[in-house]
């Protein structure tokens, strides 16, 4: 198996025209992804960009290199670096990630000690993958285990490796958080968190209330968001029976008080796809802070956002004022109105977000039915990840992946469909 010549010629400049699907890392926007036929492309342009995160493609390769052999793990078919780009061509490996498969206690578990031999023959080469995530082992469909993503391994002493694969003992390296384990503890906190959390919830000291005391010469941003954070925490869609706002936010040293921080949840989700250029749909925008920060953030095109509360409609109004961006609100009852299907479609959105919104619809077989017309979804439910995925699943989506547990413990997906799909990053790239 060889890579075709002329191709490697012009894949570093035109791979979305060349290749049979094509992704940019949302993390590096020096980073290229795709698949043509056998074979998988890395391409990295060595530019200064103001990215994130830097892949070193010949570290990769050498790892690589020194795996060659061991069944399970992509060969190296090709590699091209020239003034400014390179490319590596691997063998592409087919099988769908742990985070999309729901799967017992018993079969996770034997897949982990099946990961564990696998990880001690890499230790036995001198290598340690560090970044064993469930999205980066793939199951095929003769259930072979396979492990992809190369970009973050080390080498060392065999015995350091296994150290750092198997405990994440750092001994002379950075720390390593993804080991053997990570299967088992992403669904230990899928299916343990959300109770336990509850539980944690009812013990939790009463939330400061007070607004912040703006100074005499508080610039007009932060008098808007005053005033956003007074009407939304007179909307009983924020915090029933209680006189708060949803988020708690901190805007150039002053507190906003919320039932629960914003930034951190913010991290989470803007950290789930790229969103550069696209058009956002949320779904249940309460004071409207995830369609805000979208665009003025995010890189967004266009954001529409929809909430039954015109109390927090206009609170989330307010709020866009204050950082100056201009996502469309627009008041929906998804219970009462009759025909908000065609009213949302029409906006034509490339990603939809409805977050612990589904839960409290009387008639969930239409908002579901609703939500299997759009091709990427992020969706956060009330129930086990594994109930969820079986709903998303029937609504007709294809590759299901738990991303993070909000902090009432509720599992946050990230939902596409197969080939005509919003171009889905390869397991473990994101």
């Amino acid at each position: 198996m060889t890579a075709d010549p002329a191709l490697l010629a012009r894949v570093a400049h035109e791979p979305w025209r060349l290749l049979e699907r094509c992704w940019q890392s949302p993390v590096d926007a020096t980073q290229r992804y795709g698949f043509r036929g056998d074979l998988f492309y890395k391409i990295a342009l060595r530019e200064p960009t103001g990215a994130e995160r830097r892949h070193e493609l010949p570290r990769e390769l050498e790892v690589l290199e020194r795996a060659r052999g061991i069944p399970s793990i992509p060969e190296v078919v090709d590699w091209q670096q020239r003034p400014g780009w390179s490319v590596l061509v691997t063998t592409r490996l087919r099988g769908r990630p742990l985070s999309q498969l729901d799967l017992g206690w018993g079969r996770l578990l034997w897949l982990t000690l099946r990961l564990t031999v696998l990880v001690a023959r890499l230790a036995g080469r001198g290598i340690s993958h560090d970044d064993l995530r469930p999205e980066n082992v793939l199951l095929d469909s003769a259930g072979r285990l396979q492990l992809i993503d190369f970009d973050q391994a080390t080498f060392g002493r065999p015995v350091v490796c296994l150290a750092r694969s198997l405990l994440g003992l750092r001994l002379g390296g950075r720390p390593v958080s993804n080991t053997v384990l990570a299967p088992l503890r992403e669904h230990l906190q899928a299916r343990l968190a959300p109770p336990v959390l509850r539980r944690l919830r009812r013990l939790r000291r009463p939330l400061a209330t007070a607004m912040p005391a703006l100074p005499p010469a508080a610039s007009p941003e932060l008098r808007a968001l005053a005033a956003a954070w007074r009407r939304a925490a007179r909307a009983e869609a924020s915090s029933p029976g209680r006189a708060i706002a949803y988020h708690e936010l901190e805007v150039e040293g002053l507190v906003f008080p919320g039932e629960r921080p914003w930034r951190e949840r913010w991290q989470h989700l803007r950290a789930v796809t790229d969103y550069r250029g696209k058009r956002v749909l949320e779904l249940g925008c309460n004071q409207g802070l995830l369609s805000v920060f979208l665009l003025k953030e995010a890189g967004a095109a266009a954001a529409l956002a929809v909430d039954r509360d015109p109390l927090i409609l206009e609170a989330a109004a307010e709020t866009a004022v204050a950082f100056h961006v201009r996502p469309e609100f627009r008041r929906i009852d998804f219970d009462a109105d009759a025909r908000w299907e065609a009213a949302l479609a029409a906006f034509r959105p490339d990603v939809v977000f409805a977050l612990s919104l589904a839960h409290w619809l009387r008639d969930q077989a239409r908002f579901f039915a609703f939500l299997g017309r759009f091709e990427e979804l992020i969706y956060e439910g009330h129930d086990s990840a594994r109930t969820e995925r079986r709903r998303l699943a029937a609504a007709g989506f294809t590759a299901i992946e738990l991303v993070c547990s909000s902090d009432r413990g509720r599992p946050v997906l990230l939902c596409r469909k197969g080939r005509a799909a919003v171009p889905e990053l390869p397991a473990g790239l994101a």
